[in-house]
């Protein structure tokens, strides 16, 4: 990375000049500590004497001239259904209670120590380790963790993502005490968050979901008795100070986005089309809507896959393209044709990925990210992204997975499109492929490295995943953590934790165990296809060594529904003399009874029996469901120390019709 910098002008500048920023920035937060000098007051004062005089004060000229920017004109119509469903009301109310006696839902889970002995949020703190950030500059924070801690904890807290419940209660019941605890949460983070300092100001992609979260809630507590002027304008000021951060901070080095340059510009929308009166928001939803247009063609490939390399930050990139798209329509605005073309691919990739238990498959990283997030879901889920990519695709393609809560954001189609439904998708850029019918649900991977970022890919080239009758047998582990446990991290991405062979002691790509978020180019994908000529379907895919060609690896997948079998060929080439090791990663819930070379696998009172060309070994590995937490798993093993050249390994998965197994 150091070497591609030197050897790039334009990104040699572009960093110079981001770090020369940074520093000033801290020396200018060192003399405001020094001089005692809040932003946020200062910030909040000026608002309040600027506002006042107009006319019915600061809380009536917010109410006359913000607009509902994340809610649409047919709100009420989506408010009415949801009141007549009752169990989705039950749902909504315990959860919304929850967070109201300070339990709140981060990353899918109610946290029940998120208060401190004063009775304050515990902003700075990692609610799992305990580690308190110290009030420094954002730019000292990282040198301030330690083992064992994850900042993600902190910032997953101060996205206030939680308070959507609350808010939708209020908006729903007109009770007071949920617009009550609304605002308390926001007024205790804008006090005890002051500009540029601790966790929370950083990374910009932080910033943007974070004030995105604030003014949804806002927006649905805006008719309710406990908005006041001070209120008001701590919404303003909050609005403000994360709008010039944000500007400040923009993760666009020299041309090089991702994922937070995204998280950062949903933010700047947000803010600009809500308070269309603050004197910059016609240039910054200008500037924000072009760049949307642009990263929507750079970060999304052909075949609706992310460049991350990542199911799952796919469809965070797709909730925020899509909450962009919202945010236009309910202002009078909408962007291009290509806009919504690369859109549609998005959602119709995400749909192919969804697996029949709900959730999807998990290539490479997946850190549990959203931008709203209502209620418990069975993870990893990408309904939201679904339905409300589907509302905003009206009449170009259905959706299969429904949140209530997208009428929320724009109008539904009473009689959505349906396309025809295909067994086998190929996603030829993405190097992935899909079989699904009402009996075998497989993924194919073969993600390439080379045209992802790198960042986020792991050594799963020719894994595959499994589930029969719509009961998961073989998944992608998952990720864990990123920071706060190397190992752990490292453990998920290696080709150990992969269904797939591994060649001796060699990772498909190097990486550094130090540097968490970068992969080498070690091995190329030479051929990925589809054949379905036949009522077998049959993937293939091949990969090799680049610059020491220790192998060719080719791998075959023959699915035959009818007779409910799946066939694995694995091919080396007359290079590969060094021993193998054939795996695959079970899900936590499956079962397995081993008798020499065949095993049988059973879940939910389905049994799968698997043949091998070896004995099969049971070992313990690791599977993450979401992000920071993980669970033993079984993951089977078949040995071969032969070193013969052109190797050739045959293995079936046929599912039983009777238990006719003792399993342990």
């Amino acid at each position: 990375m150091l070497l591609k910098i030197l050897y790039n002008r334009k990104l040699l500048i572009a960093y110079v000049e981001k770090y020369v920023l940074l520093y000033y920035r801290l020396l200018l937060y060192q003399i405001r500590i020094s001089l005692r000098i809040s932003i946020y007051q200062k910030t909040k004062n000026r608002i309040i004497y600027q506002m006042q005089k107009q006319p019915g004060g600061i809380t009536g000229y917010i109410k006359d001239n913000m607009s509902c920017s994340f809610l649409c004109a047919e709100m009420n119509e989506t408010l009415e259904c949801i009141r007549r469903n009752q169990v989705f009301m039950g749902r909504l109310r315990e959860t919304a209670d929850l967070v109201c006696n300070n339990r709140f839902l981060i990353l899918n889970e109610f946290w029940d120590n998120v208060l401190d002995s004063n009775g304050h949020i515990r902003w700075k703190s990692d609610l799992k380790s305990g580690q308190i950030f110290p009030a420094v500059h954002y730019s000292q924070i990282r040198k301030k963790i330690k083992l064992g801690t994850d900042i993600k904890h902190c910032w997953e807290l101060s996205r206030m993502q939680y308070l959507f419940p609350p808010a939708l209660m209020y908006r729903l019941t007109n009770d007071e005490k949920y617009a009550l605890f609304v605002k308390k949460v926001l007024i205790d983070w804008a006090e005890h968050n002051e500009w540029e300092e601790g966790p929370n100001w950083s990374p910009s992609m932080e910033t943007g979901i974070r004030i995105t979260n604030i003014l949804l809630v806002f927006q649905l507590i805006s008719s309710s008795r406990i908005l006041d002027d001070t209120f008001c304008a701590t919404i303003i000021a909050m609005a403000h100070l994360h709008y010039r951060f944000i500007m400040r901070n923009e993760e666009n080095v020299g041309g090089r986005t991702s994922n937070h340059y995204l998280g950062a510009l949903i933010g700047l929308l947000s803010i600009s089309k809500t308070f269309p009166f603050l004197p910059y928001s016609a240039n910054v939803s200008l500037y924000v809507e072009n760049s949307l247009e642009k990263e929507i063609q750079k970060q999304i490939f052909p075949d609706g896959g992310s460049f991350e390399g990542s199911t799952a930050y796919q469809q965070l990139v797709g909730e925020i393209f899509s909450l962009a798209s919202v945010l236009r329509q309910n202002t009078g605005d909408r962007f291009s044709d290509v806009y919504y073309q690369q859109l549609l691919k998005m959602l119709k990739y995400a749909i192919c990925h969804s697996k029949p238990d709900g959730t999807f498959t998990q290539i490479g990283d997946n850190d549990g990210g959203h931008i709203f997030r209502l209620m418990p879901v069975n993870v990893p889920d990408n309904s939201f992204f679904i339905s409300l990519a589907s509302a905003v695709l009206t009449n170009n393609t259905s959706f299969t997975k429904q949140c209530h809560e997208t009428g929320l954001f724009c109008v539904t189609s009473s009689e959505p499109k349906i396309e025809d439904v295909k067994k086998s998708y190929l996603f030829s850029v993405s190097k992935q492929a899909i079989y699904c019918d009402n009996v075998f649900f497989l993924h194919f991977n073969a993600s390439n490295t080379t045209i992802h970022g790198r960042g986020h890919t792991h050594n799963d080239k020719l894994s595959f995943e499994l589930s029969c009758f719509g009961v998961n047998f073989i998944s992608d582990p998952g990720t864990g953590v990123y920071t706060s446990y190397p190992n752990i991290r490292n453990s998920l991405r290696s080709v150990m934790a992969h269904s797939t062979v591994q060649v001796g002691p060699i990772e498909q790509n190097s990486f550094s165990k130090k540097v968490l978020f970068s992969m080498h180019d070690d091995v190329d994908i030479t051929s990925f296809q589809i054949d379905n000529n036949t009522d077998i379907v049959t993937f293939s895919g091949t990969i090799q060594r680049k610059n020491a060609p220790i192998y060719i690896h080719k791998r075959i997948i023959c699915i035959n529904s009818k007779e409910a079998r799946v066939r694995i060929t694995d091919v080396f080439s007359e290079m590969c003399t060094c021993s193998t090791i054939w795996r695959i990663i079970l899900y936590p819930d499956v079962q397995v009874n081993i008798l020499g070379n065949t095993a049988v696998l059973s879940n939910k009172g389905v049994l799968v029996q698997m043949i091998a060309y070896g004995e099969i070994k049971v070992c313990d590995g690791l599977y993450a469901r979401n992000y920071g937490k993980w669970e033993k798993t079984r993951v089977l093993e078949i040995h071969n120390q032969n070193t013969k050249s052109g190797i050739e390994y045959i293995c079936e998965f046929k599912i039983q019709n009777k238990n006719e197994y003792s399993l342990c």
